[in-house]
């Protein structure tokens, strides 16, 4: 396995076990959402040997994900995700404070 590829596996392994987050490949490297891949939502998984086959053979509908982002998904019967670029801003126009001990 890369080096890329396992530090892929490393970040997939702490979304996944430590924070219970299904996450999906970006079709393309530097991409920031799932955006243009197919059936995203489906495709998302929490199930690390899923991950494991995908680095070693390629994820369905994308290839080989040598360089690609894992973007989170929350799912119904897990953990929701929430990116906030701005706080302050969204505080101001209405946002309940964020918990400090939540990451």
């Amino acid at each position: 396995m890369s080096k890329a590829k396992r530090r892929q596996l490393k970040l997939a392994t702490f979304l996944i076990n430590e924070l219970g987050i299904a996450i999906v490949p970006t079709l393309n490297p530097g991409d920031r959402g799932p955006i243009g891949v197919t059936d995203w939502p489906n495709l998302a998984t929490r199930d690390l040997a899923t991950v494991e086959k995908w680095l070693k053979d390629g994820c369905p509908g994308i290839g080989d994900i040598d360089r690609n982002n894992w973007a989170c998904v929350a799912k119904f019967d897990g953990v929701g995700c929430l990116d906030v670029d701005d706080p302050a801003w969204c505080t101001a126009h209405g946002m309940p404070a964020l918990p400090t001990d939540v990451y």
